[in-house]
């Protein structure tokens, strides 16, 4: 594990982060472009652990978050500590390091105030240098196509996903379900206080992908599945 402490910067000391899902960095070029197709076309892995279960929200409204971090092979795979706790956060909001590929998943487990306490780690993502501190003032982007989930769930799971217009709410996604344990697990859509409403989704579980779902949201009503 290669790591070293920095000290705190503010959101504006942010190196220049070129990758497909920040688009306020990149030109819009060719090779821009096809990054963006790739990046949308993605599997990301959620990896929920012994004790899943809970809120996992990716409308966080949460900001100003310092998370110092060890990676190894490019991935975060620890939390040294949060230097900054920011504030506006609640307990499941899943939130991006701002470095490497910004697809690094963290889910906030406790509180101080509005502000996080400690998060844990769904996945460590790609890319990430060997710097420990980093911002993480945004929430975790449902950007990817598909979702693959594994752990046990000890209670049942809620996934709350990011709300908007119909020009840029509306999303589609597929979610494998490959968590074992006697508990469900439901995607729903947020509204505007990071709260889930409409009646969701239930994903059912599977082995290997075999329960894949194929389900879409307007972004403002609520989550439907996308076939029967």
């Amino acid at each position: 594990m290669t790591m070293r402490a920095v000290a705190p910067f503010n959101v504006g000391q942010i190196p220049n982060v070129t990758n497909p899902i920040d688009s306020s960095t990149n030109a819009a070029n060719t090779a821009f472009v096809q990054s963006a197709i790739n990046a949308s076309m993605a599997t990301k892995p959620l990896a929920l652990g012994g004790a899943g279960g809970g809120l996992y929200s990716f409308a966080s409204l949460g900001s100003g978050a310092l998370i110092v971090y060890g990676t190894s092979g490019g991935a975060i795979n620890s939390i040294l500590s949060v230097g900054s706790p920011g504030t506006g956060y609640k307990v499941g909001d899943l939130i991006s390091v701002v470095a490497g590929n910004n697809d690094a998943v963290l889910r906030v487990l406790t509180l101080s105030g509005s502000g996080i306490a400690s998060v844990g780690i769904l996945y460590g993502g790609t890319g990430y240098p060997a710097f420990a501190g980093s911002p993480a003032s945004r929430a975790s982007s449902s950007y990817p196509f598909t979702f693959t989930i594994t752990g046990v769930l000890g209670s049942d799971a809620t996934f709350i996903v990011q709300n908007g217009t119909l020009i840029n709410g509306s999303n589609q996604w597929i979610i494998n379900n490959n968590t074992t344990g006697s508990f469900s697990m439901t995607w729903r859509v947020s509204d505007a206080t990071d709260t889930a409403i409409g009646t969701g989704v239930v994903i059912p579980q599977g082995t290997n992908n075999s329960a894949a779902k194929f389900i879409q949201t307007d972004g403002m009503t609520d989550v439907w599945l996308a076939t029967t």
